[in-house]
């Protein structure tokens, strides 16, 4: 068991605006290891107090894991942003309803990350019955990399990532398991996960700050007409679209290389983000031999430091176009015609604890098409084996009032 005590540094970094509008959360630190968020979102309230920048709705900024960012440790004892698991997060929404916070039904935890996970969703809960809230996970890595966005995939994520002038991964967060977005996604909220670069570089600070300018204008934050944002904004654009030029707008996830320690993988050297493979290339090795491609693909987020469970991902470039006919299929909600096709089931609500307004689908797993091209193209992206089939999972568009919080 751990105590209860705290480091010397806040939770909270800042806050700003008021109660009336939409709401804008911010995490920075997260992981222990990645402090350029932090600096980043410490600058934008300098900014926002120092000029008198109106809001017109509320900023809230928080540290994630307080007692790793002392230390400079990607986690202590846990990866908090693995920790969000379904039916973590509905104990800790029970407790909070029950006791107004968490933390007093868990004061004493197994582990620094279980208290730091209670701390900071005492933060955020009061805010999950808001019908327009935006939650940013600010992020650094450990390979070189252009700054980029994630998001999962729904349509209330899109405008965000749409008016971003970075690279977007989609669909990243439905390849792990227990992360902080998928949670918030989970209530149907807007989510965007930022990678800002490497973690010592000095211009991952500069990169995060201006794609949280960016946020705040889009999620309507800054007021509705682009006349009335701060100059901040512009440059903030402009500045993001010159760090992106040439990378691919929209690449989707197809494939995560998971790794366990007495694996022993080692990433080949010399790979960034977004870099291009060919089907068969080497990419690093473990114990049983060379880890190679299974497909031409962007190699994403590639493991050079000591510690994690993802070695690499695969990703696939999503055209204009493509990117159209998704959206248009989702709002005309084609999916409909597909439970009709035989061996699709649509499975009962409530099959997962927890996971309340998401839609699951069940499929045998020989239908390769519909469990890995059609349905993750219309949302479907979560896949679950289930014996002889896979559970495909779409979460919530928007908000729900199943998951009301009060």
């Amino acid at each position: 068991m751990v105590s209860e005590s705290t480091p010397q540094v806040p939770r909270v970094i800042g806050r700003a605006g008021g109660t009336a509008g939409p709401v804008v959360i911010t995490i920075a630190g997260i992981h222990g290891n990645e402090p350029a968020g932090v600096e980043a979102l410490i600058r934008v309230h300098e900014r926002i107090r120092t000029e008198s920048i109106a809001l017109t709705g509320e900023l809230i900024s928080l540290r994630g894991n307080r007692r790793a960012l002392v230390q400079e440790e990607r986690y202590l004892a846990h990866d908090l942003n693995r920790m969000w698991r379904l039916k973590r997060v509905s104990d800790l929404l029970d407790a909070w309803r029950e006791f107004g916070t968490s933390a007093r039904a868990n004061s004493i935890a197994p582990n620094p990350e279980e208290l730091e996970q209670v701390e900071l969703f005492d933060e955020i809960a009061p805010y999950l019955s808001r019908r327009s809230v935006h939650l940013i996970d600010l992020h650094t890595a450990s390979a070189a990399s252009v700054p980029f966005g994630l998001i999962g995939d729904t349509l209330r994520n899109r405008p965000l990532a749409s008016e971003l002038p970075l690279p977007v991964l989609l669909g990243l967060e439905e390849h792990l398991e227990g992360s902080l977005l998928e949670a918030i996604g989970n209530f149907g909220h807007a989510t965007l996960g930022v990678e800002g670069g490497q973690h010592r570089d000095p211009s991952a600070v500069d990169c995060i700050e201006a794609v949280v300018w960016v946020a705040l204008s889009v999620s309507g934050l800054l007021g509705p007409r682009s006349s009335e944002w701060p100059a901040v904004v512009e440059q903030s654009r402009n500045f993001l679209a010159e760090v992106g030029r040439g990378y691919p707008r929209l690449v989707e996830v197809k494939h995560r290389h998971g790794i366990e320690p007495d694996d022993e993988f080692v990433m080949r050297p010399g790979f960034e983000n977004f870099t291009r493979v060919v089907r068969g290339e080497r990419l690093g090795g473990d114990r049983t031999g060379p880890v190679r491609s299974i497909s031409d693909a962007h190699v994403l987020l590639p493991l050079y430091q000591g510690r994690g469970d993802d070695g690499f991902f695969l990703g696939r470039r999503v055209s204009g176009v493509r990117e159209k006919l998704q959206r248009w299929a989702r709002l005309l909600r084609i999916d409909r015609l597909v439970r009709l096709i035989p061996g699709v089931r649509r499975v009962p609500e409530g099959s997962l604890p927890g996971l309340v307004g998401a839609e699951i689908l069940e499929v045998h797993h020989s239908d390769y098409f519909l469990r890995c091209e059609l349905l993750p193209a219309l949302g479907y992206r979560r896949a679950r084996r289930r014996g002889e089939h896979w559970w495909l999972v779409r979460r919530p568009e928007w908000p729900t009032d199943a998951h009301e919080a009060r």
